[in-house]
């Protein structure tokens, strides 16, 4: 005990020896005199941040910036409403500048340049800051660099999530003002999809989103869902594919970019007119019917849009538009056996009396207070049977009376409705195998008069029980119906303009 208790007490005697020794040496530490002046002539000018001569340098940069996308004027406008800065600080930049980084170095494997969003301008600049390779020339002095980084980060950060969460290209306002409707300064809705888009709210969001460090969570967030965008561009890696490859690829992708509020792939039974393989699918699990559809022609253009069926009319009669009155019936007015033979008959729109066709002129016609409707039967231009599904369009999916239009290669015909190869498979394909109906939709598609001979048979209406959604879709690359990735002809010309859109990020 007395042996450890001496081995203790010279321990420390030790470390007390080496602790002065160790002061002793500091001690002759040749700087322990220097005064603040020394340090003085280490202060030099190249390295000092200023915020008033970085401000003024993104005002500059808002000066010469020519582009005009949304995410280029909400840019310039963060910056000239005076907002703090996002991405630098007295300290320099930090990760989430290598965040942003990351993501916008992928926009080549999705076919865009990155040139477009600043790539090789923001990497430069990050090195001259991180190894303070900065001077007095003009491009290079440290508020210039930290001034082009803060403008380019904010801008590509904007393009790449806008572009990702929203699509780069905004369907609602490029298609529909395509066309416009003979004789006013309106246009036809050719898209009706409630689709989401970007606004000042996502904007705000997003850019919060950067001064609480929560950028990583934003950039896998806003990226696409749609399952079809991931083989697209799987596919756009291969090599050796063409240039006519790319642009279909491309455009397509940009399709799967549009958020929806509903999507095919969320559902396991339903019903997708795709436009230009002018054909309809109807899918349940693993089992895919396809027949051939009947789309409008160009002047008519059928609306892309997405609904649910909510009814099936057999023997339908047919309220004839104002645009058929216009170009092909009210120049018949008075003609008693034209309406005879197309089964027409006029009813006064308030009242509901049906006038005599004798006594009918052209103005009352194009008034708009009376109806010209076409009986249902086998004459009827709907044909025998009609699906129904909310829509602001009066678009319909139904039958026809003249059947040899199916043998045509061009079927972009109608005036917006989509004509159904086989609608009795398609009502089958509804009505889920209820055997006792299904045979009495038969009979009443078949019997010669709509009355029929046997009345407890007739149905002339009837709900769809479940729910089926029906998605009129415009796809240029899409799968056929054993699964493989076809091509189809732009029949409407979108894909082109998509693509001028699109190169706004390419070249």
């Amino acid at each position: 005990m007395l042996l450890k208790k001496n081995i203790g007490f010279l321990g420390a005697i030790f470390v007390c020896l080496l602790c002065f020794t160790a002061c002793e040496k500091r001690a002759d530490n040749p700087n322990r005199h220097l005064s603040l002046e020394y340090y003085q002539t280490l202060s030099d000018d190249i390295y000092a941040l200023n915020s008033h001569r970085i401000r003024a340098c993104i005002d500059s940069l808002i000066r010469l910036d020519q582009d005009s996308m949304t995410p280029d004027y909400r840019t310039r406008g963060y910056y000239n409403e005076r907002n703090p800065f996002l991405w630098i600080t007295r300290h320099g930049v930090d990760e989430r500048v290598d965040t942003l980084l990351a993501y916008l170095r992928t926009v080549s494997d999705m076919g865009f340049s990155q040139k477009k969003f600043r790539v090789k301008q923001i990497e430069d600049d990050l090195i001259r800051i991180r190894q303070l390779k900065v001077d007095s020339k003009d491009d290079n002095r440290i508020n210039d660099v930290m001034a082009r980084l803060e403008y380019n980060l904010t801008k590509a950060y904007l393009r790449y999530t806008s572009g990702q969460r929203f699509g780069f290209v905004n369907p609602s306002y490029v298609f529909n003002q395509l066309d416009k409707i003979d004789g006013t300064d309106r246009f036809r809705t050719l898209y009706g999809d409630k689709s989401e888009a970007s606004n000042r709210e996502f904007y705000d969001s997003i850019l919060h989103k950067v001064t609480v460090d929560s950028v990583k969570e934003v950039l896998r967030e806003i990226q696409p869902t749609n399952p079809f965008y991931k083989d697209l561009m799987s596919r756009l890696q291969k090599p050796n594919i063409t240039a006519e490859q790319r642009r279909l690829l491309l455009v397509n992708m940009e399709r799967s970019r549009w958020r929806l509020s509903d999507y095919p792939y969320l559902h396991t039974k339903y019903v997708i007119v795709n436009i230009p393989a002018l054909s309809l699918f109807a899918v349940d699990g693993d089992k895919v019917q396809q027949m051939k559809v009947v789309v409008g022609a160009l002047k008519t253009k059928t609306p892309l849009l997405h609904s649910n069926f909510t009814r099936m009319d057999i023997n339908p009669q047919w309220l004839i538009p104002m645009s058929i009155l216009k170009s092909s019936v009210a120049r018949f007015a008075g003609n008693t056996s034209y309406f005879n033979r197309h089964h027409y008959f006029i009813r006064n729109r308030s009242t509901g009396k049906v006038v005599p066709t004798n006594q009918v002129t052209s103005a009352m016609i194009l008034s708009g207070n009376y109806v010209v409707v076409q009986e249902g039967g086998p004459y009827n231009s709907l044909g025998r049977i009609i699906f129904r599904f909310n829509n602001d369009y009066s678009i319909y999916l139904h039958d026809t009376n003249s059947r040899g239009v199916f043998q045509k290669e061009d079927r972009c015909l109608s005036h917006g409705c989509v004509r159904v190869e086989n609608p009795f498979d398609l009502a089958v394909f509804m009505l889920d195998n209820n055997k006792s109906v299904i045979g009495r939709i038969k009979y009443s598609m078949t019997v010669d008069s709509v009355t029929g001979p046997d009345k407890n048979k007739l149905i002339h209406s009837m709900k769809v029980m479940q729910d089926i959604p029906v998605f009129i879709v415009y796809y240029t690359l899409y799968p056929n119906r054993q699964g493989e990735l076809e091509q189809y002809q732009d029949v409407y010309g979108y894909d082109q303009i998509i693509y001028k859109h699109l190169k706004n990020y390419m070249f």
